[in-house]
């Protein structure tokens, strides 16, 4: 029998065993490595740079022992196999393969290295990571002389470094773009430049550039530029000029951002930008002889002749000066868009010299036939002259165009009124000699089957008209005959429509059936036999039903509504009808501004949905959809015109005006004042008058017509009075009008024979801003018909203070620098000395100085938080910084102040620097906010970063700022039991039920509360889990059952200390029973649990749907010291979190001691699922089997 010494004996044997091992054994990692999986990397290579000595392709394994070796204590044998992971595209044995080198401080001397055998390209041929070879997972097996029986198994991950060996290539190159001329610089012409690049990191990122071109005439490289090139847009840089240059050429450059510049590879490809036509140029005249400025008509003039009393004779036109070769030359006046844009031109006489006459003449304009660009005036006398009273007339016509800015132009039809001609009239009667004559040789219409006897349908209409008049004219509708028996299923009647009538059907049709209808229209002439008719066929398809969409009365329609129409107020109804007699349903599809409207669904009735305001939004252009119940649709524009009320003064724009007239002429035109009204219809029709309060005797001397132009009534006298000043009030036309009001100062000038004229009466340039004082901004031409030239350029009215005027060459230049900031466009007239008091019309110029904003200032970071803290294991997504502040003082909503964000730079406190840290933060490139891109427990180690953010803005040249933020990391720590991990402790069978075995605890030295609670838990086997019960909180081990009904003479209780960071760390406490012997035949000898290789496993995998392709997550490995089935291992899970049970599964591979964890669901992004993975031994008894779990987090990124 045993006695209690030879059990102590026996146990102490068994425990100096376990621990009579070398420091470092074969089969093993190398000091510092406690991973049992490898982590290893080489780099891509072409077959060129290839060279297997290089140590740029191998890596070391860390596995101990020499491979091949015959000592016992040293030699192993090294094995590679796949695993399920490994790319089937890859063959290992022709890859890689396994060398013994010398290894300074190895324990053995030499170790195994992995070496490619010839070269890999790790770049797929897709410009996404799906086919990219990064990894090469594969396993190899070791197995020691000194313990041949023994397997020890690792998991290689060999990362493949990516080398620049790919240019970038551009995406759907060369590329089109288009612009207006008119485009401001700084407007964005093309932002999809866009080029990929088949390598990884920085050799992926791409900077593009304007390649610098040849100067020549299309050589865009100095017109565009590209501000940031990071993106492929494209901005206008210089001003535009279609009638310049109509189209330019640029070379875009794609570089990559190698770390080494001279490995940097590029591409180029091209853009060509088409510059478009605007309407910045009026229409001109055109006829042979007339003088040319420019290619432009300058001061055209006509002659023409009518007789005394007359009247609607068309006007004949000869050109002035006359044609020298033919005297009696017609020519026809005739105006065409100076822009290629072929605007619609319209005359009309704008006013007569002497006034009052212009009613009585009506202009039509007609296109030129066979021409794009030119409108011919016709113009018609519609009342008598009297020779008498006015033997000769001016008139001035004007061409304007019909277009948004509507430029005009102007041309002086010279009038001699002759002497009347008195003949007798000649009275013509008609007669019946036409027949009514339809406007289509047939009609076809369909309808859709069934009974139209109690609903009748309307088909079409059809129309003829009759070159006669009167009664021959008039035309009557009747149905001759119908096909297919259907006399009784249609009739006709007149229209709605004037000279129209509709053919509806009235009776039963079916499906297939054809009817054509013969329809005659009759004159009305008497006598009856002596009337005239023509008939046509109307072809009527039956078509079934759901085949016809809705109809609506017209494709565009328009009414006009009250800006103070009341909320909710019913405007309109939608004229829609289906022809199968289904339901509708109306929808707004675009144009409902703000949503101010709303429509009924059903009875298609619109209605006020907000309080309109006409001065923000004058007009509304709604699509209005409507469907019927087979999906069927038909659409219609809706014009909403937003009638004014009036709540506006009219304003005079200047509010003074300053005007020259010649002494001694009656009716001479003075000038002409405009005052404006932001409301519309009568509301901003405004009526001029002189005020009686103006200065003495001034009132009386002018006169002020409906259009504000001022004229003499009566002959003003240098001599007497060289100045006059009077009033002018603009009432405008609303029930209760408002009035304003402008000064007018009217200097007498003597009178001069010719005056210089401007060949350009409107300029309008453009210059950046800050230009240095004297720059020359714009220059004005006028030509002096006198025999001695005689010009002198000064300023007239407007914004002129800071420029100067040349009196001799009209240049004119800046007096001071001009700051966008300040102001923005500046317009002010010009004149000559020696036409200032003149009122013809090219006496002064117009012209527009606008200032172009440059980039003057730098974004400003203004401070940020400084004290950033984050735990490490806050989720990805999470945001670190809400914003960043930035100021700058350019001009707000430009491209100089619009701010982009990025990060230029991540480093930590880590000693070696991870070279992928940008990959760990995100930045909102528009408000810069920064979230977590990568788990801080991927980077493990590392307490604090620091992010270097930039700030560019989009000015050219862009100017940028940068900051530092620092963000600290709160790192979890394991706690640990105390070395060697391991206690026992011994109580006699006896002991009692309830008392406390021992206490065994873990010390977890993390400071903050979120890491630092530490709870217990025991796996064992059943009948040890009987016996023995762990407090959680204390690691007390308490007795929880009498021994006596258990012969074991030992128990091994596993314990696991896991804080609530999930960091965990496991020891072992026997307890030997006094009084048993270990020889009891009753005696299990499974006295080791199953033990993971890992406390816990972390694995991302991307969100997306794996139910048909399922996704191997991880592989988890256990192992246990127990022979026979003992020590055989099943796994199992035990529980899926976040009812994650249907989404995975597990595979156990052959050798029993690993599993693969496959997802087989739907995954979605910011989801974490927990998986309990158990590993159980096979004990034959059942009750002595021991098991332990692990937790696998898988954690869902985009």
């Amino acid at each position: 029998m045993w006695n209690q010494t030879h059990l102590m004996v026996l146990i102490l044997l068994v425990v100096l065993k376990s621990h009579a091992v070398k420091s470092q054994e074969p089969c093993t990692r190398s000091p510092g490595f406690t991973d049992p999986n490898i982590a290893g990397a080489v780099y891509e290579s072409s077959v060129f740079q290839f060279d297997p000595n290089s140590p740029l392709y191998r890596t070391d394994t860390t596995i101990e022992g020499i491979n091949g070796g015959t000592d016992v204590n040293s030699g192993v044998t090294l094995t590679i196999a796949r695993t399920q992971a490994t790319p089937s595209s890859v063959n290992l044995n022709d890859l890689i393969e396994l060398v013994t080198e010398t290894v300074s401080g190895s324990p053995f001397g030499r170790r195994t290295y992995i070496r490619l055998k010839k070269e890999i390209d790790r770049d797929g041929t897709s410009f996404t990571a799906v086919d990219d070879l990064d990894t090469i997972e594969f396993e190899i097996s070791c197995v020691s002389l000194k313990s041949p029986t023994e397997t020890k198994y690792f998991l290689v991950q060999l990362k493949i470094r990516d080398i620049n060996d790919n240019p970038p290539i551009f995406v759907n190159a060369p590329y089109t773009a288009s612009v207006d001329e008119s485009a401001p610089v700084g407007t964005t012409v093309y932002s999809g430049i866009s080029a990929t690049d088949l390598d990884a990191g920085s050799n992926k990122e791409i900077e593009f550039a304007i390649v610098a071109g040849d100067g020549s005439i299309n050589d865009g490289s100095t017109r565009f530029l590209l501000p940031i090139t990071s993106r492929g847009e494209i901005v206008v840089r210089q001003p535009l000029d279609f009638e310049s240059v109509q189209s330019y050429t640029l070379t875009i450059s794609a570089t990559d951002k190698a770390s080494n510049p001279a490995d940097r590879r590029q591409a180029t490809t091209t853009i060509t930008i088409s510059v478009n036509d605007v309407d910045d140029l009026g229409p001109k005249f055109v006829y042979t002889g007339c003088v040319e400025v420019d290619n432009v008509c300058f001061n055209p003039i006509y002659s023409t002749s009518v007789t005394s009393g007359s009247t609607g004779s068309t006007l004949v036109f000869n050109p002035v000066p006359l044609n020298s070769g033919n005297p009696n030359a017609v020519v026809n006046i005739v105006a065409e868009d100076r822009d290629t844009l072929n605007a619609p031109i319209n005359c009309v006489i704008q006013q007569t010299l002497p006034t009052g006459y212009q009613i009585r003449f009506q202009v039509t304009t007609q296109q030129v036939s066979g021409s794009a660009n030119q409108y011919q005036a016709i113009v018609t006398q519609t009342s008598p002259l009297d020779r008498s009273q006015v033997p000769e007339l001016e008139l001035f016509i004007e061409a304007r165009e019909t277009l948004t800015n509507r430029y005009s132009n102007r041309a002086t039809i010279k009038m001699t009124i002759a002497a009347a001609n008195n003949n007798n009239p000649v009275l013509t009667v008609d007669l019946n000699d036409n027949s009514p004559v339809f406007e289509a040789p047939r009609y076809t219409d369909t309808i859709v089957e069934g009974d139209y006897t109690t609903s009748n349908q309307v088909l079409l209409d059809v129309k003829a008209t009759d070159d006669d008049s009167g009664a021959f004219g008039d035309i009557a509708y009747t149905i001759q005959s119908v096909s297919n028996n259907g006399a009784s299923k249609f009739t006709i009647r007149p229209s709605s429509q004037q000279g129209q009538a509709s053919i509806s059907c009235v009776g039963t049709v079916a499906e297939g059936e054809i009817y054509v209808i013969m329809v005659q229209a009759t004159d009305q002439g008497q006598p009856i036999a002596e009337r005239r008719s023509t008939s046509v066929p109307v072809e009527v398809t039956v078509t079934p039903l759901g085949t016809r969409p809705p109809v609506i009365d017209a494709a565009a329609l328009a009414i006009s509504v009250s800006e103070a129409v009341p909320i909710a107020s019913s405007l309109w109804t939608v004229p829609a009808r289906d022809p199968e007699g289904l339901p509708l349903t109306f929808t707004i599809t675009a144009g409902n501004v703000n949503s101010d409207f709303i429509i009924n669904s059903t009875t298609g009735e619109l209605r006020t949905a907000r309080r309109l305001n006409r001065e923000g939004t004058p007009q509304y252009t709604l699509n209005i959809q409507v469907q019927d119940q087979s999906g069927l649709t038909a659409q219609t524009t809706l014009t909403i015109i937003v009638q004014d009320v009036n709540d506006n003064n009219p304003v005079f724009i200047p509010t003074s005006y300053t005007f020259s007239v010649s002494e001694g002429r009656t009716n001479e035109p003075v000038g002409t004042v405009t005052a404006t009204d932001l409301d519309t219809g009568a509301n901003a029709l405004v009526n001029y008058q002189i005020s009686p309060y103006s200065s003495t005797d001034s009132a009386n001397l002018f006169f002020i017509t409906s259009t504000g132009a001022i004229t003499t009534a009566t002959a003003l006298d240098y001599e007497v009075k060289q100045r006059h000043v009077i009033l002018v009030l603009g009432t405008d036309g609303g029930f209760s009008s408002r009035t304003g009001t402008a000064t007018v100062t009217i200097n007498v000038q003597d009178v001069q024979d010719v005056i210089p004229l401007f060949t350009e009466t409107n300029i309008e340039r453009s210059i950046p801003e800050r230009q240095p004082t004297g720059t020359s901004v714009a220059q004005v031409l006028a030509i002096d018909q006198d025999t001695v030239d005689s010009i002198t350029y000064k300023f007239s009215t407007g914004d002129f203070s800071v420029f100067n005027i040349n009196s001799i060459s009209g240049v004119i230049t800046n007096n001071q620098l001009l700051q966008y900031e300040t102001k923005s466009r500046y317009v002010f007239t010009v004149t000559t000395a020696e036409g200032e008091s003149s009122s013809a019309l090219s006496a002064t110029a117009t012209v527009t100085i606008n200032i172009q904003d440059i980039n003057n200032y730098p974004p400003v970071i203004q401070a940020v938080p400084s004290n950033l803290q984050f735990l490490e294991n806050i989720p990805v997504g999470t945001e670190l910084l809400s914003s960043i502040t930035v100021t700058d003082a350019d001009a707000p909503n430009t491209a100089n102040s619009r701010i982009t964000f990025r990060i230029t730079s991540v480093t930590s406190s880590a000693t070696v620097q991870n070279p992928n840290l940008l990959q760990w933060f995100y930045i909102n490139p528009d408000n810069g906010k920064i979230t977590l891109a990568r788990s801080f427990q991927e980077d493990p180690g590392v307490t604090s970063y620091n992010i270097v953010v930039n700030v560019q803005d989009g000015g050219v040249p862009p100017l940028s700022d940068s900051s530092r933020v620092t963000m600290a990391v709160i790192r979890n720590t394991a706690p640990f039991f105390p070395a060697p991990k391991t206690t026992t402790v011994t109580i006699p069978n006896t002991r009692n039920s309830g008392s406390e075995v021992t206490t065994y605890t873990a010390t977890d030295n993390d400071g903050r509360p979120e890491f630092n609670q530490v709870t217990y838990s025991m796996v064992t086997d059943a009948t040890a889990s009987s016996l023995f019960r762990l407090e959680p909180t204390s690691g007390r081990i308490f007795l929880i059952s009498s021994l006596t009904a258990d012969d074991a003479p030992r128990y091994l209780l596993t314990i696991t200390a896991t804080d609530n960071g999930g960091l965990s760390d496991t020891g072992t406490v026997t307890v030997n029973v006094m009084n048993r012997s270990l020889n009891d035949s009753k005696c299990s000898t499974n006295l080791n649990s199953p033990r993971f290789l890992a406390p816990v496993y972390f694995v991302n995998i991307k969100e997306g749907d794996y139910s048909l392709n399922d996704k191997q997550l991880i592989q988890v490995s256990a192992t246990d010291n127990d022979d026979g089935y003992d020590g055989y291992i099943l796994f199992d899970v035990q529980s899926v979190s976040n009812n994650g049970n249907a989404k995975f599964k597990l595979e156990q591979d052959r050798l029993n001691t690993n599993a693969n964890i496959i997802c087989s669901g739907t995954l979605n992004r910011g989801e974490t699922y927990v998986i309990m993975v158990r590993a159980s031994d096979q004990a034959l008894q059942m009750d002595r089997r021991r098991s332990s779990s692990v937790p696998v987090e898988v954690r869902v990124v985009p």
